[in-house]
């Protein structure tokens, strides 16, 4: 996402500070906590400063998650064009590059480890936008293995999309409290794709994977 138009490299360089405080600050103290005060501070410029480059603390929020939102899609997508051809290889990328951004982000711990109502309520929406996209992406890479003979004939591209959406959402929801398990394990995360891509490959091209290895 674009910050505000900047007039030189130096107004640019602040701009950037001020949203990547507001970042932070928004992660770590949750929207009701953080202050325009807080986020100059961090900063490291004046509280006047913030406004003349955004309208207030609401947003700051609201570009911070656009941002956010649109990174995340943008790593995970750079990770499945790296996966090479197989589509099942690339909707592993997809699972694994995901929860990678995520464990990783201070703001997306925030909204998962925190009751803030408001700041949840900033990210329904675009979160939304987003999760819809993603679903698209999903359904479209599922037609695609069907046609090629790597998944099954008779899997429904939506429902199936749905399910892998449930079974991210979950990692995600677990991914900072390990209390039970730590769904942020590398292994555990390659091993429940592996288990759902069990069910929806096709058989033969299951074979004739299996006797590769």
């Amino acid at each position: 996402m674009a910050l505000p138009e900047a007039t030189s490299p130096r107004t640019e360089r602040t701009v950037r500070r001020i949203f990547d405080a507001a970042g932070l600050c928004f992660g770590e103290l949750g929207y009701s906590k953080t202050t325009v005060e807080e986020i100059a501070s961090r900063a490291g410029v004046s509280k006047a400063l913030v406004y003349v480059h955004f309208d207030g603390k609401e947003d700051l929020l609201e570009k911070v998650l656009e941002a956010t939102l649109e990174e995340w899609t943008s790593y995970s997508e750079s990770c499945i064009d790296e996966a090479g051809p197989a589509v099942t290889q690339r909707l592993k990328a997809m699972h694994r590059s995901s929860i990678e951004y995520a464990k990783d982000h201070p703001l997306l711990k925030g909204i998962m480890t925190r009751d803030d109502r408001l700041l949840l309520m900033h990210v329904r929406e675009p979160g939304l936008r987003a999760q819809e996209a993603w679903r698209d992406s999903l359904i479209e890479l599922l037609t695609e293995g069907i046609d090629r003979g790597e998944l099954r004939c008779d899997l429904d591209p939506g429902r199936t999309a749905d399910v892998i959406i449930l079974l991210h959402n979950a990692y995600l929801d677990r991914l900072f409290d390990t209390t039970l398990v730590n769904t942020s394990d590398p292994a555990l995360v390659e091993a429940g794709m592996d288990a759902l891509l069990l069910g929806i490959a096709d058989s033969s091209a299951r074979s004739a994977t299996e006797g590769m290895k």
